[in-house]
């Protein structure tokens, strides 16, 4: 969404909402008990509900994933009370599943699993990242885009040097820590590479699990912490990006 607001016109003006406060989410994600989820999850509802309730001082909502993480009930049926102007905007599989929901019962009664469909059927546009998700949505809103996920080529530019014969490459893996699963495919070949002493791994992701220790087990890594700036310096030092996946629906969305 960041990337995009440059490219308003000047007399457009928008506020950008996270879902939770930055420290909470990082903080949740780092020491990943019970009590932190739960402030997390408590702290992504009132603050959806803050938003929500003003939204009706905007001239437009432009929704990306979800109202939250979690599909909250009623909180779709609310935001549409309040504005009716939205624009949903989605470039994941969420049409096969949700990003986040709640595992236990009770905890399940507060989220709504048809809440997408609404969202979609309400909207008054509906951007998708590609065709597949283009057609996941056909005939649920008439008014649908598709613009493919871009690349910012006035941050991410080619750099000659890097192509010259180096002693040691660096392979580069970049997501969230739910990407972590996929990324253990790679596990065997990062660690036949890393055997010769001429391969380095830098992963650039969220929070950093201890369970990557020991399924990277003999493969030299590199954590960076995920932020715009260490987004474009990690790719622009890196030799050979990868990014295994499991042939799952979510995946070949």
């Amino acid at each position: 969404v960041m990337q995009f607001l440059p490219y308003l016109p000047k007399e457009i003006s928008c506020v950008v909402r996270s879902p939770a406060p930055d420290f909470l989410s990082s903080t949740a994600g780092k020491k990943r008990n019970r009590f932190m989820t739960f402030m997390l999850h408590l702290a992504e509802f009132l603050c959806r509900l803050k938003d929500v309730w003003f939204s009706g001082g905007y001239d437009a909502v432009f929704l990306q994933k979800g109202i939250a993480p979690i599909a909250y009930r009623f909180l779709d049926r609310l935001l549409f009370f309040c504005n009716k102007k939205v624009i949903f905007d989605f470039d994941d599989g969420i049409t096969v599943r949700q990003i986040s929901c709640f595992r236990r019962f009770p905890l399940t009664l507060l989220e709504d699993r048809r809440q997408f469909s609404r969202i979609v059927k309400a909207a008054k546009m509906v951007v998708v990242g590609n065709q597949t998700l283009r057609k996941d949505i056909e005939g649920m809103n008439e008014n649908v885009l598709v613009i493919p996920t871009p690349v910012d080529t006035a941050c991410y530019v080619p750099r000659p040097e890097r192509y010259r014969q180096k002693e040691r490459l660096t392979i580069l893996w970049s997501g969230n820590c739910s990407g972590y699963f996929d990324l253990k495919i790679a596990a065997p070949a990062l660690r036949e590479l890393c055997r010769s002493g001429r391969c380095t791994c830098t992963i650039l992701g969220d929070v950093y699990d201890k369970s990557l220790e020991e399924a990277l087990a003999g493969i030299e890594i590199n954590f960076v912490p995920w932020s715009v700036e260490n987004e474009q310096k990690a790719f622009s030092e890196a030799d050979i990006g990868i990014m295994p996946q499991h042939d799952i629906l979510w995946n070949r969305r």
